[in-house]
């Protein structure tokens, strides 16, 4: 087992045993990172607006795929995420779930 090998899986364990979990559900490559952004009601109201935003990022120096479950739509642009996400070299991509 490589050290890189051996950081993945520690982190990974740690991550879930802390309760953390990947937004999307999925492996993600090297370079690759997931973030969530609930949308919210202004400050002291009780309600949340229903929703979210993910943010699928690239930090890697060449292209990546992942797998995208589910139905999501590119926030920027309004098309239809297929399975797969290609991600661009230092690029991100902000998707919202299709309802």
């Amino acid at each position: 087992m490589s050290s890189l090998d051996f950081l993945r899986a520690f982190y990974g364990n740690v991550g879930t045993l802390a309760g953390l979990e990947n937004p999307l559900g999925v492996r993600l490559p090297y370079g690759v990172t997931v973030t969530q952004r609930q949308r919210g009601a202004g400050e002291g109201e009780a309600e949340k607006e229903p929703g979210s935003v993910v943010f699928v990022m690239n930090f890697g120096h060449g292209p990546a795929e992942i797998s995208v479950p589910g139905a999501w739509r590119d926030a920027e642009s309004g098309e239809s995420c297929g399975a797969a996400l290609c991600l661009e070299p230092l690029s991100c991509r902000i998707l919202e779930r299709e309802d």
